[in-house]
């Protein structure tokens, strides 16, 4: 990890923990999209002509390793001292990966014994924000995975960015909320039955046989998942395309990192603006009263009644 072009190990005789390299693969969450909620319409009218993200928090946890009390004060003082200059400061943990960060605050510190004389142990964490999020460019994705067929988006199978699964996308089964039916009061029409939108949870994993093909296929990934307007999600399992655009990632953890190969585990949420590939609400007029005596009476269109409760 580099600060500013400056070697934290060299400069600082710390090292970066595991578990902040999916801080920085986390991809930020979308800022929150407006919209139209007609009740007499299914789902919602977003505008989601443009991508606009929030401000991403990145928590890196570091480990120092002192022989001596005086020599880590000396060197704790100098990094806080980078990190809160004016201007944004130049982080690098992924090599070729610049991001530029402001920090917000340090937590989590771990320190098994009183500062003293002789070896020093400390962890804590450094939560910065970045402030600027932007999508630079789509790549596609390359040297993809042989499952194939189960899902899509955009129609590229979601094994070519060496994609799939982690769990059955249960999800994609349930049935959205109803919107609150007309009432003048005393009665509740249900003439028409008018459904939410709804998010839709899924949680992935993804593999390569390097660095950079992961590197890529997650900047292209992403990148199909949050561009403006709607993206086809498509489920063989149904043989559904449900119309979603990006929300958050809500998580993303990193089990292998190598130039051997590399692993994650991530999840995402989407958001179906309409229902689209359900058939939602009827021909039929239902109407529900409720008398003075606090009686509800159920009855059709041609008023015949149908349940006293």
């Amino acid at each position: 990890m580099k600060i500013d072009g400056k070697d934290i190990l060299q400069e600082y005789n710390c090292i970066l923990l595991d578990g902040s390299l999916g801080e920085v693969l986390k991809y930020p969450k979308r800022k929150t999209v407006q919209y139209n909620d007609w009740a007499e319409a299914d789902g919602i009218q977003p505008d989601i002509s443009e991508v606009e993200f929030e401000p991403r928090h990145i928590r890196l946890s570091l480990f120092f390793n002192y022989g001596s009390k005086s020599g880590f004060l000396a060197i704790y003082r100098r990094l806080i001292a980078g990190l809160t200059a004016p201007g944004y400061r130049k982080v690098t943990v992924i090599d070729g990966f610049i991001m530029e960060l402001r920090l917000n605050e340090t937590t989590g510190f771990n320190v098994p014994r009183i500062i003293d004389e002789g070896e020093n142990h400390v962890a804590f964490t450094l939560d910065f924000i970045e402030d600027n999020n932007s999508i630079l460019g789509v790549p596609y994705p390359v040297d993809g995975i042989n499952l194939r067929g189960h899902c899509s988006i955009n129609d590229i199978d979601f094994g070519a960015f060496g994609a799939g699964f982690d769990e059955a996308p249960g999800e994609i089964l349930k049935y959205p909320d109803m919107k609150e039916p007309f009432t003048d009061g005393k009665s509740v029409y249900l003439s028409t039955i008018n459904t939410r939108h709804r998010e839709i949870r899924i949680r992935l994993w993804m593999l390569a046989s390097n660095k950079d093909i992961f590197l890529n296929n997650h900047r292209a990934l992403f990148g199909q998942l949050a561009s403006p307007g709607l993206q086809d999600l498509y489920f063989n399992a149904t043989g559904d395309t449900i119309p979603v655009y990006y929300s958050e990632c809500t998580e993303f953890n990193i089990g292998k990192w190598s130039e051997s190969g590399v692993a994650a585990r991530f999840s995402i949420s989407l958001i179906a603006p309409i229902a689209s590939w359900i058939e939602a609400g009827g021909s039929s007029y239902v109407k529900l009263l409720l008398d003075d005596d606090r009686m509800l009476y159920i009855s059709d269109e041609d008023g015949k009644l149908l349940e006293v409760k």
